[in-house]
């Protein structure tokens, strides 16, 4: 068979091939004057690809409209009778078309605050997302490739006294979750994220994002020995205002979501901590606990869950737990 380029007369090639090549919606609309010799023209009503050898248009191949896109870990499942193809991001990378469109549901979720170190607060769960959005070959500035980006969760404090650090946002699709909010260490207010870092003495705890996440909790209004820090904020829930001296806050509960195929919880907040005192539970959802004379514990990797604060006496808090991004639709 004759060939022109790389496509043969009667083969078959994907909607990405089509870059490049003019539009017509009949057959009729095509042109047979001041046409270049390999010429290539798609028509909407055929669905074919056509190429000018000169004289007249023939068709050289169909168009394969169906949706195959790579990137991530895949994996499928069957619920209610419907098949589900998953792409699950655990790192940065690329979410690739190479035909078709499709509308899709993903989850995004940012990376964790840090705890806060010394009968400091919990980290804030990073931003929880999700939602539909529609992706094709060609709608990504032509390429049909989308940026996945994964937010690593904060450190955990170190420090004498401040903030830890706040986790790092994720997005996709031209979608951002914010990174949870770092627990204050000592004494102070914890830090604005996708959820609130909690806070600790007079301080309270972070704000979070308006449809990510929530506030962390306050502290306990007192000083040195008797101090202890609020819980960081998660997804579903407010982190807990410190209870007493022997009583830090725990953290906020996540949120729970199938979209993977298994029922799994994110975006937790992480628990507080005390001077004299056992350290609070995390968030449901990968939020880490605060230490018992010991440094708190760090968020679940690839939850988005906030760090658990260390317990008095100059323990460091827990790292955050880095985000996801997860990507569903029906076969």
């Amino acid at each position: 068979m004759a060939t022109y380029g790389p496509i043969r007369y009667g083969g078959i090639i994907n909607s990405g091939a089509l870059t490049g090549t003019v539009t017509y919606t009949n057959t009729t609309d095509l042109p047979t004057a001041n046409v270049g010799t390999g010429q290539r023209a798609y028509v909407t009503s055929t669905n074919k690809l056509y190429v000018w050898n000169g004289n007249a248009w023939f068709t050289i191949a169909l168009i394969d409209t169906r949706f195959n896109a790579t990137g991530g870990t895949v994996s499928t499942y069957t619920s209610d009778g419907t098949d589900y193809k998953v792409h699950t991001f655990t790192s940065s990378g690329t979410f690739s078309v190479s035909s078709g469109a499709e509308t899709i549901s993903y989850l995004i979720v940012a990376g964790g605050g840090g705890g806060g170190r010394n009968a400091g607060a919990g980290g804030g769960a990073g931003g929880y997302r999700t939602g539909t959005v529609d992706v094709s070959a060609v709608a990504s500035g032509g390429t049909g490739t989308y940026t996945i980006t994964i937010g690593a969760g904060g450190a955990g404090g170190t420090a004498a006294a401040g903030i830890a650090p706040s986790g790092n946002n994720s997005s996709a699709f031209g979608i951002t979750s914010t990174g949870g909010g770092g627990g204050v260490t000592g004494e102070g207010t914890g830090a604005n994220g996708g959820s609130g870092g909690g806070g600790a003495y007079t301080g309270v705890g972070g704000s979070g994002t308006s449809g990510q996440g929530n506030d962390g909790g306050a502290g306990n209004g007192q000083t040195s020995h008797s101090r202890a820090g609020g819980g960081g904020g998660g997804a579903g829930a407010a982190g807990q205002d410190t209870q007493s001296s022997s009583e830090p806050g725990d953290g906020g509960a996540g949120v729970y979501s199938s979209i993977s195929g298994t029922n799994t919880a994110y975006a937790g907040g992480g628990g507080g901590a005390a001077h004299n005192g056992t350290g609070a539970v995390g968030g449901i959802g990968g939020g880490g606990a605060g230490g018992t004379g010991a440094a708190g514990t760090a968020g679940t990797a690839n939850t988005g869950g906030g760090g658990g604060a260390g317990a008095g006496y100059q323990y460091a808090g827990g790292a955050g737990g880095s985000g996801i991004v997860i990507v569903r639709y029906a076969l």
